[in-house]
């Protein structure tokens, strides 16, 4: 079976456990003699929610009935590139207006949560940023969009902006 990225966001709690077994079954003894008496052994109950799995036993107390319960956490985090999307990737602007980068509709099909900036040009530093909502291109440009999760992970896609000649009404006879 070939796994791609979206399969394997659906089996990763399976693979979590697969990856990290469960410790093992605690075994417990209060040392004490009679009907009062707690011995044996205890599997945990697994659970996973997002990166953080819980493993957690519990037993009955024999004389009290109380339920004694102990809890072990372990927090596995995954750091997934973002997977960005433009579509489209190219878009008309007419000569002499703006371009709104807002019109731009980026998508991080990786779930991730990313940000997304704008540059002019590579390397993607301050200088290169595109700052202005609003951009006035007189010649065809690629610019680029580069989107950065919360763990520093990127990705980024050239965006072509083609520029369309204004109308020239009324310089007939």
């Amino acid at each position: 079976m070939i796994l791609n990225f979206f399969n394997l966001r659906q089996i990763l709690p399976w693979l979590v456990m697969f990856l990290f077994q469960p410790p093992n079954p605690i075994r417990f003894n209060n040392n004490s003699s009679g009907i009062c008496n707690i011995f044996g052994q205890v599997s945990p109950v697994v659970s996973v929610n997002g990166n953080v799995t819980t493993f957690t036993y519990t037993w009955v107390h024999p004389c009290t009935g109380n339920i004694l319960q102990h809890t072990r956490l372990r927090n596995i985090t995954f750091q997934f590139d973002p997977i960005l999307v433009l579509d489209p990737d190219l878009a008309n602007a007419c000569e002499g207006q703006g371009f709104t980068l807002a019109d731009i509709d980026p998508q991080d099909v990786s779930g991730s949560n990313s940000t997304f900036t704008y540059y002019w040009n590579m390397p993607f530093e301050p200088g290169n940023e595109i700052i202005e909502l609003i951009i006035y291109p007189v010649n065809p440009v690629t610019i680029y969009v580069l989107a950065t999760n919360d763990f520093g992970c990127t990705d980024f896609e050239p965006f072509t902006i083609d520029i369309v000649p204004a109308p020239n009404v009324g310089a007939g006879k």
